[in-house]
């Protein structure tokens, strides 16, 4: 089954979900997000993405195994993660394929859900936001694709959980 940039607003239903979706990013761009109204952690968690007028996110589905997100530390004097999201998307079509080249190199906050388990993670806040590239397109190994990879700068919280509402682009935008 490819795997598609999709514009759906997803069920919060598990029963609704399909099976060999595993994860889903959800893309939020940079001059998208109004960091003027960032929310303060509630409890270990960001209960909201705020999103300037008008603006929404979309996601990418992915299977099992293809998202590894990891913060590494940084720096001698004050440690500080930098959050780094590997990600494989198997079953590339032409419009992903253009749309990776138009957002390769661009920013984003980056919310990443493990669909069986529900929990949500955000990275990029006021102090990074992750950059989009890709590091992979074509054959790979025996599977047409990309890997795509989010980088962060150093900051003091690379990521929180995620408890709020993602503000998503609805079906057929």
């Amino acid at each position: 089954m490819p795997i598609t940039l999709n514009n759906l607003d997803a069920s919060s239903d598990p029963k609704d979900k399909n099976p060999s979706i595993k994860y889903k990013i959800f893309l939020a761009q940079q001059a998208d997000v109004n960091f003027d109204n960032w929310p303060a952690v509630v409890n270990g968690a960001i209960p909201s993405l705020p999103m300037k007028t008008g603006k929404l996110c979309k996601y990418i589905e992915l299977q099992d195994g293809s998202v590894k997100p990891n913060a590494a530390a940084v720096g001698e004097v004050a440690p500080q993660g930098q959050l780094t999201i590997q990600a494989n998307i198997e079953g590339i079509y032409p419009e992903m394929l253009q749309w990776l080249y138009e957002q390769n190199g661009n920013k984003f906050v980056v919310i990443w859900e493990h669909c069986v388990s529900g929990k949500k993670y955000i990275a990029g806040s006021p102090c990074s936001t992750l950059k989009l590239s890709y590091t992979a397109l074509g054959l790979i190994e025996d599977w047409l694709g990309a890997n795509i990879q989010f980088v962060g700068a150093a900051c003091m919280e690379p990521f929180w959980f995620f408890s709020g509402t993602i503000p998503l682009v609805p079906d057929n935008d």
